[in-house]
């Protein structure tokens, strides 16, 4: 098999009965090595089960059964075949970008007005250790700060931009 397809969702809670906060999909083609990563909006209004009428946002096909049939609903919703698929909350990302040493990120003044709540949702969520930001402009951001920075659909009206 030249090309995988692998399904990737984060949660701030894994299994069944949990909301997703991401869903992507990431294409690997052994051959050269390359691979493409799509998002998928996590409030896209889709068909989530095989029952003709049951559309809903994508995040509730996990809610409602599992991994299982958010693979499958994507699977029929954008007409490919998943190979795999990898669920992950977000203490692994803090875990994961903490080990990587943490990331440079441009906050704009109205990102920084939100982002020191979440970074006291995602300490308290997840167990490990953080600190407010002190302005907007460049931060090097720790694991907690980066996905209080990326986790809020509150501001993500602002950073519609990062889509194109």
């Amino acid at each position: 098999m030249e090309k995988i397809r692998i399904g990737i969702a984060g949660y701030g809670n894994l299994g069944k009965g949990a909301l997703s906060d991401v869903e992507m999909l990431a294409s690997i083609n052994k051959k050269t090595g390359e691979i493409r990563l799509v998002s998928v909006f996590r409030d896209s209004y889709l068909r989530i089960s095989d029952k003709e009428d049951n559309y809903d946002k994508i995040n509730e096909a996990y809610f409602l059964g599992g991994h299982e049939q958010a693979v499958h609903a994507l699977e029929s919703n954008l007409n490919l075949k998943i190979d795999d698929y990898a669920t992950f909350n977000w203490k692994a990302v803090v875990d994961a970008i903490n080990v990587l040493g943490g990331v440079d990120m441009e906050i704009s003044d109205k990102e920084f007005a939100y982002i020191n709540s979440f970074i006291t949702e995602t300490v308290n969520s997840t167990g490990v250790g953080s600190y407010q930001l002190e302005h907007s402009g460049m931060n090097h951001l720790d694991g907690v700060q980066a996905v209080a920075y990326a986790r809020p659909v509150s501001y993500t009206h602002l950073r519609a931009h990062e889509t194109e």
